[in-house]
């Protein structure tokens, strides 16, 4: 084999010995980016859970045009608000505290 055969065959390894190892540590499908902000701009509304409600229901009920606030946040949220509580067990006829978002 020429030199020029086996320097472009080892080029050839390695790009490919990297291209394996950047796929295995960092990916190489595009992911979302994390946004691990929460919004602390709410205040508490007190609500009285009625038949049928459930904690996202209210949460979209009462928030109507919010987006950009995830489940989690909601929880946490919640959680804060009504430290006894837990949002997918809620009780009817039992008044909660729920965040409205500005």
């Amino acid at each position: 084999m020429s030199f020029l055969k086996r320097c472009t065959l080892f080029l050839l390894c390695v790009f490919l010995v990297a291209a394996v190892y950047t796929d295995l540590t960092k990916g190489s499908l595009p992911t979302a980016p994390e946004n691990n902000e929460t919004n602390t701009n709410y205040t508490a509304k007190q609500l009285k859970v009625q038949q049928g409600e459930t904690f996202l229901s209210i949460i979209e009920k009462i928030n109507p045009t919010l987006t950009q606030v995830s489940v989690d946040n909601f929880v946490t949220d919640f959680q804060v608000l009504n430290a006894d509580a837990d949002p997918f067990h809620l009780q009817v006829d039992r008044y909660y505290y729920f965040p409205v978002y500005e």
